[in-house]
């Protein structure tokens, strides 16, 4: 019975982020599917000064910055009047939790040219990560919008050496990608949940692919190898 049901799994793939139960059933049986979150996050204790007042443009570019903010501070606490983010997932839970979101885009680089043309001369608070992309800072900059960085939270590699025959790896942030290069090789296909991921990924994969949207339930069907490439 053991041996029909190894049988059965005809293509393994390896999630650098801990799925749920729903998530790995959308998978058909005869793919072998592990996980384990190669990245790990700690909230920083933000200064009760950064929120004293009235912030008039905030920038999230993530769910874990929109977390980090909130084991700092109540809902009540916080009075920002334009909140920029990116990301479907992150604009929701940001008005679910936080409030009215102003405009979302879909990378750092899209939202980096939005508020160069709507904030130049301007001020903005960046609430992010100890490890950030340098792409959103270096346009604001460049157009004379002066940034205040939060350090929000630290995110922290925790790579996992992974079975050689794993076929394909699900990677969700250019972090992850660093997390899973230290212990790893890159002779698997690289499928990735956005552009950006998939920017870093092409230094290092020769194939890499790019869920439809980005959505764990996107990367998932791309990751089926009945799926288009």
């Amino acid at each position: 019975m053991l041996e029909d049901e190894k049988n059965t799994t005809e293509y393994k793939i390896y999630s650098t982020k801990k799925l749920s139960k729903s998530q790995k059933e959308l998978l058909p049986s005869s793919i072998g599917i592990e996980d384990s979150d190669f990245i790990k996050i700690r909230f920083h204790r933000i200064p009760p000064k950064v929120i004293k007042n009235e912030i008039e443009n905030v920038i999230i570019t993530s769910q874990n910055g929109v977390e980090a903010i909130l084991n700092s501070f109540t809902k009540e606490e916080l009075n920002f009047k334009h909140i920029f983010c990116v990301g479907r997932r992150t604009k929701k839970l940001i008005e679910n939790r936080i409030g009215n979101v102003t405009h979302v885009a879909k990378n750092a680089k899209k939202l980096a040219e939005y508020l160069s043309k709507e904030l130049a001369n301007k001020e903005v608070t960046y609430f992010c990560s100890d490890i950030r992309l340098d792409i959103l800072p270096t346009l604001l900059e460049k157009n004379d919008i002066i940034l205040n960085e939060v350090e929000a939270y630290k995110t922290m590699l925790s790579p996992v050496k992974i079975d050689d025959s794993v076929t394909g790896v699900l990677f969700y942030s250019p972090s992850g990608i660093t997390s899973y290069l230290k212990e790893n090789s890159t002779n698997k296909v690289a499928f990735c949940i956005g552009e950006t991921t998939a920017k870093e990924a092409r230094k290092h994969f020769k194939n890499v692919q790019v869920a439809n949207l980005p959505s764990v339930e996107s990367l998932l069907d791309k990751a089926h190898p009945k799926s288009p490439p």
